[in-house]
Parts: structure tokens; C-alpha cells; sequence
């Protein structure tokens, strides 16, 4: 390695570090050949989870809208039945 100079060096650590992040995105399943469509996916991916995050806020909202719609019925039946 002594007679390497800096540029070599670069050169080599760039290689290298294409490599590993090759390797890497290929254990995780990304086709690193055809970089649209794995964005396309993540892109899919994403409104997938916004949609669900939305969905439970909703259905927290319907729950609890219907719980304390419940419990303001019940009490002006109670009120309407103690007047009686």
C-alpha cells in the first residue's frame, strides 16, 4: 500500500463504499437496477401509512363522538323521566 497514492486511495474507498451500499440495498430487497420503481413502491408505502394514521384518528373520533353522544342522551332522558 505504499506506493498508493492519495488519489488511488479515493478512488479505492469510493469502490468500496458503492459496493456495500450495493450490497445492502440488495438484502433490503431493493432492485437497485430499476431505482423508479423502488421509489414508486416507497412512494406507495407512504400513502399506504398516512392513510391508516388517518383512518385511526377517525375511528378515534367516531368512538368517542358516539360516547359522549350516549352519555348527552342519557342524561336528558334521565332529566325528562325525574321531571315526570
Amino acid at each position: 500500500m505504499g506506493d498508493m497514492n492519495e488519489q488511488d486511495i479515493e478512488k479505492m474507498a469510493t469502490l468500496v463504499a458503492h459496493k456495500t451500499a450495493e450490497e445492502m440495498l440488495e438484502r433490503l430487497g431493493i432492485d437497485i437496477e430499476n431505482v423508479r420503481e423502488s421509489q414508486a413502491d416507497f412512494a406507495h408505502l407512504r400513502k399506504q401509512r398516512l392513510a391508516s394514521e388517518q383512518i385511526g384518528k377517525l375511528t378515534t373520533r367516531v368512538v368517542l363522538s358516539v360516547a359522549i353522544t350516549s352519555l348527552l342522551s342519557l342524561l336528558v332522558m334521565g332529566i325528562k323521566e325525574h321531571l315526570k
